[in-house]
């Protein structure tokens, strides 16, 4: 019997663990590659890029809750927001930091921002939605 006993509880004590990490699926980095806004009966597609007339627009989402959201104009003028990120659903929250920007003797102080965008992932396309006095935007990134 204590044979016995013991077997088993050796056998117990010896299981692989199930427990698994799961990596939400938007942590990552993403290049914006087009916006179209519709409104007003007009349809507008913009490109987005390294060598197109309106720049680039980079998100990088960490597994650890961090975001950045760099935009890089045409000619080469780069402006990057830190904060946080979290989803829920198909709701995506961006809190950006306060910061003080200093130009020319300029000073401009930002305050934290929150902003909550609904969401679509298919693959690596994300597609983040905006509704805004009549007019739906559609930002569209892909996974880098």
């Amino acid at each position: 019997m204590k044979k016995l006993l013991l077997i088993l509880l050796l056998i117990v004590g010896c299981e692989e663990s199930t427990t698994e990490s799961s990596v939400d699926p938007l942590v990552g980095i993403w290049e914006g590659v087009e916006i179209t806004s519709v409104g007003n009966g007009t349809t507008i597609i913009i490109s987005l890029g390294e060598n197109t007339q309106f720049g680039s627009v980079t998100w990088i989402l960490g597994s650890d809750g961090v975001a950045s959201v760099t935009s890089t104009d045409s000619d080469g003028t780069e402006e990057t927001d830190n904060g946080i990120w979290s989803a829920t659903g198909n709701k995506l929250t961006i809190i950006k930091e306060a910061k003080t920007y200093i130009d020319d003797n300029i000073t401009i102080n930002y305050e934290e921002e929150t902003t909550i965008y609904d969401f679509s992932l298919n693959g690596d396309i994300l597609e983040i939605f905006e509704l805004e006095d009549g007019v739906e935007t559609t930002l569209k990134f892909e996974r880098k």
